[in-house]
């Protein structure tokens, strides 16, 4: 029986992106994760995932109070206007934290 399951966010042993289980089986784990640009798929072994936190997006003020999202891992800045990020491949369904 695996320790996996759906819905838990993994990531390699090794160090990588935080990835959401979306199917497991008994000799792999199905993941998607987002790397900045777009939510990939990728399969691998139990041994070599563990159990982690979700990858955190941060709301950063730059310049003249201009507020941005920045991923934690690409350091892609996604502006926000109007308290809504405005940009064709920010993540889908990104919360965005409050920055006051």
């Amino acid at each position: 029986m695996s320790k996996f399951e759906v819905g838990n966010v993994v990531r390699l042993k090794s160090g990588s992106l935080a990835m959401t289980v979306a199917d497991v089986d008994e000799d792999e784990v199905y993941c998607m994760y987002f790397d900045g640009h777009a939510v990939l798929e990728a399969e691998m072994p139990h041994e070599v995932l563990e159990l982690c936190e979700p990858d955190v997006y941060q709301v950063t003020v730059v310049g003249n109070d201009d507020k941005v999202i920045v991923c934690p891992l690409t350091g892609i800045m996604y502006p926000i206007v109007d308290g809504e990020p405005v940009n064709d491949i920010t993540p889908p369904a990104l919360s965005v934290p409050s920055a006051e």
